[in-house]
Formats: C-alpha cells, structure tokens, sequence
C-alpha cells in the first residue's frame, strides 16, 4: 500500500509499507471492514477466603473476535491460490464473476462444517485455535455482485492430557500423619483442602451448573491438591462429595 503526501516545496514524497493480508485459516479476504475484539473475566461466585488469593476466583475467558468481511467478485490470480481452486476451473471462473463469489462463499462455509481451529490474521492482532461459531451473508440488489459477511470466532483452549497416578502409599514419606497404618487419612486430607475447593465439591454434589471455565479450572487445581497428597484426584473428589451430601 503506498502512502503520498507533499511537503513544504510542493514535491509528492511516496512511502511504500507492507500490510499483511488479511486471512481466516488459509483464505485471503480482500478487506476486513470492521473487527470486534474481546477479551473477558468471569468472576467465580464461590466464596474467597479470607488471605487467599483473589485472581484464582477470577477466569480468563477464551478471546473472541466478530469481523464484518468483504470478497470483490473482481478477478485476483493469487487470491483463488489461497482456496486451492485447480487451474483448469480458475481459467472458467475467470469469465464468470459471480461463480468466483460463490467458490468463496463456499470455502467459508466449508471451514465452518469442519469444525477445526484455525489461525485468522486480523488488523490487529494473529489469532490461533479460533473456532468459527456463526457466519452470515447478507444480501441485496446494491452488494450482491460481491461477497459481504459477518463471521464470529472464539478461542479455543488447547491442553494436553495427564495421568493420575496412584502413589504407593507406605513409600511415599511426604503423606506423613495423613497415613495411618499405610491408609490415607480422608478427613486429613479433606481438612487440608482450601475453602474454595470445598465449596467447588459441594457444587458438585448438589448438581449445580457450573461454567466449563469454572469446572476446568477447579479440576486442575484438584489435581494438583490431590499430587501434593499422593492420592488420586478423582478419590478425592469422591470423597469430598460423599461429605458434602452427608
């Protein structure tokens, strides 16, 4: 893109930058004509007790982005390259204007059936793991030689999986008192466990709905609870939820 101005002595100067273009997976859109970013807490309504740290109640939502994007039905050779359109049918599109919105269209359409993450390239930032949650194509008599959509996007949270694993309890030292005669002491371990992981399993055991974010989150901090104790979580959880029903 170039940029003209003219300076005192009346001479045009020309600067020449790079944009980078803009793309949702591999598709190359000509414009993005109005983008929405969002970044979002939630703040958990279990109870924080008192000296333990308030940012563990509050969650980082998945970014997500809402764009307003536009495709000419102008002819542009190395655009049809970004949707792989063999040669032979880019040569046919080439006379036909409308069909080259409609191989577009398609291929939108066609990221959104796949239900895979990819990677869009916006403005102002480069998103990763985005899912396609909704895409619109308005029409009427003044845009539809050309191709107008709105597209929603949200982040998805990529983790990799862990084992639990059963600590052999007579030679694991760190259990200390919470073994007795080589059993793990349940109530140690359950009057160890922070307030707000109480309160989490008690939400468990009385079936309330609760955010995938909140669940994940208290999950993980279980985990790692339950390593500290050298017993599996989900005993743990198990236990906990049988003494809260109690």
């Amino acid at each position: 893109m170039a940029l003209q101005f003219t300076n005192t002595k009346e001479k045009p100067i020309t600067m020449i930058y790079d944009i980078a273009p803009k793309r949702i997976g591999t598709i190359t859109i000509d414009a993005f004509l109005e983008e929405k970013h969002s970044s979002k807490n939630t703040v958990s309504d279990l109870p924080v007790e008192e000296g333990y740290n308030i940012s563990d109640n509050v969650f980082e939502e998945p970014d997500e982005i809402e764009i307003s994007g536009f495709i000419s039905s102008a002819w542009n050779d190395s655009q049809f390259q970004s949707i792989d359109v063999p040669k032979q049918n880019a040569v046919a599109l080439h006379n036909s204007l409308r069909d080259k919105v409609i191989q577009f269209n398609q291929a939108l359409k066609k990221l959104v059936k796949d239900k895979k993450p990819i990677t869009i390239t916006t403005g102002l930032y480069v998103y990763e793991d985005m899912i396609i949650t909704s895409y619109d194509v308005p029409r009427d008599v003044e845009t539809g030689a050309d191709l107008h959509f709105t597209m929603s996007l949200r982040k998805i949270r990529v983790v990799s999986s862990e084992m639990d694993v059963m600590v052999n309890a007579p030679d694991n030292a760190q259990l200390g008192n919470e073994l007795e005669g080589g059993k793990v002491n349940k109530e140690k371990i359950m009057a160890d466990m922070s307030i707000p992981l109480q309160y989490y399993l008690k939400d468990l055991a009385s079936g309330k709905n609760l955010e995938p974010e909140v669940i994940a989150y208290w999950e993980e901090e279980g985990k790692n609870f339950a390593n500290l104790k050298g017993v599996q979580w989900q005993e743990i959880k198990n236990w906990g939820m049988k003494m809260q029903v109690q």
